[in-house]
């Protein structure tokens, strides 16, 4: 599951919202950061499994508050390490070693006169 995008790859592209989300008990975040109590897991697994945390359709309301919240926003992408820094090997042409490649002669230079018979 996407923690870090799940306002805008699940809650946006569905319009859907969870309810019942024991907050005070699990951070909404990654469970394998937040949490390693398997008793804690196992309260949101029943709790999902009860009802009692669910899935529900979100309204337009909601759905326009969080877009004015900004919790759609993509992030921004971090810039390179390697930023304004040239990469690779750019060669001068005029100075570069040129690879020499054996040629293979594939017909005769000189056609004998009457070998197109």
């Amino acid at each position: 599951m996407s923690w870090s995008s799940f306002d805008r790859r699940v809650t946006q592209k569905y319009s859907v919202l969870i309810d019942g989300w024991p907050f005070e008990l699990v951070p909404f975040k990654d469970l394998s950061k937040s949490t390693s109590s398997l008793s804690v897991l196992d309260t949101l697994w029943l709790r999902w499994k009860v009802g009692q945390t669910f899935f529900r359709k979100a309204t337009l309301e909601e759905m326009s508050a969080l877009e004015a919240s900004g919790a759609f926003a993509k992030p921004k992408r971090a810039r390179r390490s390697d930023f304004c820094v040239v990469r690779g090997q750019h060669r001068n042409p005029d100075t570069r070693s040129k690879r020499v490649k054996q040629k293979t002669i594939k017909c005769p230079a000189i056609v004998p006169d009457g070998a197109d018979d």
